[in-house]
């Protein structure tokens, strides 16, 4: 069953050593995605999918003496091969 986390639906599935994000919504200042795809651990392949509005102030957190800010529109994709 879907569990809510501030408004926003959170579902995942495991199922034949395979961690499926069925729905996720990220929201925040300035940010507001969607990542859905899959992590299979029995052949250590990743296959995820963002898309939406992010804040690029996010940026500061791996890059200390990078200064950004103001959102982004975003479409990433995490995957073998990608």
């Amino acid at each position: 069953a879907p569990s809510e986390a501030k408004g926003c639906p959170i579902r995942f599935a495991f199922e034949d050593n395979v961690f499926k994000v069925v729905q996720l919504a990220l929201t925040g200042e300035n940010t507001k995605l969607t990542v859905s795809g899959q992590v299979d651990s029995a052949n250590r392949q990743i296959n995820l999918d963002a898309n939406g509005q992010a804040n690029l102030a996010i940026i500061q957190l791996f890059y200390p003496g990078v200064s950004a800010d103001g959102a982004a529109t975003v479409r990433a994709t995490l995957a073998p091969g990608a």
